[in-house]
């Protein structure tokens, strides 16, 4: 990317549960779809975890995924409107 970087990055935040469920009621399916739990659990321990260190030194701005539709929406607007700006 020849020294570019992105402002900031918008991690969606959820539990392994929460993605698990989401992920079983999707009609189209992903080569990770077939992973396990455990899986899932390491994934996302890994971004939460890159998310805590500015991984890149990039600021990242994490949503609670959990939330309304309206509310996430909300937060990735706000999130959108303060790196923008």
């Amino acid at each position: 990317m020849d020294g570019c970087k992105p402002d900031a990055v918008i991690l969606l935040d959820l539990s392994p549960e929460e993605a698990a469920t989401r992920r079983n009621k999707r009609t189209d399916s992903d080569p990770f779809d077939s992973e396990g739990l455990e899986y899932v659990k390491r994934l996302i321990n890994g971004y939460r975890e890159m998310a805590q260190s500015n991984c890149g030194d990039i600021p990242w701005i994490v949503i609670n995924g959990e939330q309304s539709v309206e509310e996430v929406s909300d937060e990735i607007k706000a999130a959108l409107s303060s790196i923008l700006c």
